[in-house]
C-alpha cells in the first residue's frame, strides 16, 4: 500500500528492518536478552544477517526509487517485503511489536478498511482517497510533503520503540508527577462548574459525575461499564418519554351520529401513535388496551409518525387484536413506515389482520373503518 508515492515504500522499511535487526540481535544473545530484559530467543541472532541484507537492498532501490522516481517496486516487490517482515516478527516473537514498528503500514491498512467498511455501510467516504496518503494528497500537500512527513513519523516510531526499555529507570516519583499533570490538562475543570453543569440535563449530570467519582475512587474499567449502563438505561427512559399516544378527535371531522352507539359510545376510535413503540414504551399501549372507551367496535392507529416496532410493541399490537376480535371487533394500522412496516408483515401479523385492515394513510383507515362498522362512509378526513 505503500508503494504508491515515490520513495514511500522504501525509509519506513528501513526503519522496520533495522530496529528488528537489534532487536533479533539483542534476544539471541541471552546474556543482552536478560540485562535489558528482553524475551530470549536461541538463534534469533542470525535473523539480524537478513535484516541487513533487505536494509541495504532497500537503500540501493531508494536511490533510484526517490522523486522523481526511476523505477517501481510494484506488488511483487512489496507484497515480498511484507510478508518478510510479518516472517522476522513472528520468529523473534515479538509479533505485537509490529503494530509499532509498522506504524506507517498499520496506518495506510486500516485507512483502506475504514473507507471499505464506510463505504459499503453508509455510502460516505472517511477519506477522500485511500490509502491515506492520497487522502493528504487530495488536502493539497505535495507529494514529496507527504512521503518526508511519513519517513520522520517512522523514525519517531523506531526511537519510541527503542528507548521503550529504558523507561524502566525512570523514577516513579517522576512518572507520577507526569500523570498528574496530564491528567491535570485532560481533566477539562470548567465542566465541573455548576453554572456548566446547569446547561445540561439531570441525565448528563449522573453520568457525568457518577463515571468520574468511580473512576477516581475505584478504576476507569469499572467507571465505562456502569457508564454505559447507566447511558443505556437513560436512553431507553428518554426515548419511552417521546413515545406519545393521542386520541384522534374524529367527531371534529364526522357527524357524531357516524361515530357513536345509541347510548353515546364511541363505534371508531383512532389514535396517533408517536416516536418508538418498543420494550421501553409498550406499557402506553397497553394502558390504551385497558383505557379503551365503551365497546368501539373498530379500533383504528396511526403508525405514520412511528420510526421503530421490536418484538414487544408487535406483541402488544397482537394482543391488542386478539381481544378486540372476542368481542368482535376490528382493529386497522395505517402510514406503516418501512420497519414497522416490514416486521409487521414479516412476521405474519399482517396475514392475520388482513391485508384490507393496513391502509395507506388515516383517511383510507377511516373509510375501511366505517365499512366494517356496518355503514358507508360518509366524509373523507382532512
Amino acid at each position: 500500500l505503500t508503494d504508491g508515492l515515490d520513495g514511500l515504500v522504501a525509509v519506513p522499511n528501513v526503519m522496520a528492518f533495522s530496529t528488528y535487526a537489534v532487536l533479533v540481535y539483542v534476544a539471541g544473545n541471552k546474556t543482552l536478552a536478560d540485562y535489558l530484559q528482553v524475551l530470549s530467543v536461541p538463534g534469533a541472532g542470525e535473523l539480524a544477517i537478513f535484516c541487513g541484507a533487505l536494509v541495504g537492498g532497500l537503500i540501493g532501490f531508494l536511490w533510484f526509487n526517490s522523486y522523481p522516481a526511476e523505477i517501481f517496486m510494484g506488488d511483487t516487490g512489496s507484497l515480498s517485503i511484507g510478508a518478510a517482515l510479518g516472517m522476522v516478527a513472528i520468529l523473534a516473537k515479538a509479533e505485537i511489536l509490529l503494530i509499532l514498528v509498522g506504524g506507517i503500514f498499520v496506518l495506510e491498512t486500516v485507512s483502506v478498511m475504514t473507507q471499505v467498511i464506510s463505504f459499503k455501510l453508509t455510502g460516505k467516504r472517511v477519506f477522500k482517497m485511500a490509502p491515506i496518503h492520497h487522502h493528504f494528497e487530495l488536502k493539497g500537500w505535495a507529494e514529496s510533503r507527504v512521503v518526508l512527513r511519513f519517513y520522520i513519523a517512522g523514525v519517531l516510531l523506531a526511537i519510541v520503540l527503542a528507548l521503550a526499555p529504558l523507561a524502566s529507570h525512570i523514577p516513579l516519583a517522576t512518572l507520577s508527577a507526569i500523570v498528574v499533570i496530564v491528567s491535570i490538562n485532560m481533566g477539562e475543570w470548567h465542566a465541573f462548574a455548576p453554572k456548566e453543569l446547569a446547561r445540561y440535563s439531570l441525565n448528563y449530570r449522573t453520568i457525568l459525575l457518577g463515571t468520574f467519582f468511580i473512576t477516581v475512587v475505584f478504576d476507569l474499567t469499572l467507571a465505562v461499564e456502569i457508564g454505559m449502563a447507566l447511558a443505556s438505561l437513560f436512553f431507553i427512559y428518554r426515548m419511552s418519554d417521546l413515545t406519545r399516544i393521542d386520541r384522534v378527535p374524529l367527531e371534529d371531522f364526522y357527524g357524531v351520529e357516524a361515530l357513536s352507539h345509541p347510548d353515546g359510545t364511541p363505534r371508531i376510535v383512532a389514535y396517533k401513535l408517536k416516536g418508538s413503540l418498543f420494550f421501553g414504551a409498550a406499557n402506553k399501549l397497553e394502558n390504551l388496551l385497558l383505557g379503551l372507551p365503551g365497546h368501539p367496535e373498530v379500533v383504528v392507529l396511526d403508525l405514520d409518525k412511528v420510526i421503530n416496532i421490536d418484538t414487544t410493541g408487535l406483541d402488544i399490537l397482537q394482543t391488542l387484536h386478539r381481544n378486540l376480535q372476542k368481542r368482535g371487533a376490528h382493529l386497522v394500522l395505517c402510514g406503516l413506515n418501512s420497519q414497522p412496516g416490514s416486521i409487521v408483515f414479516r412476521s405474519g401479523f399482517s396475514d392475520k389482520l388482513g391485508d384490507d385492515n393496513i391502509a395507506a394513510n388515516l383517511t383510507e383507515a377511516l373509510i375501511r373503518a366505517q365499512r366494517l362498522s356496518g355503514r358507508e362512509p360518509e366524509i373523507a378526513y382532512a
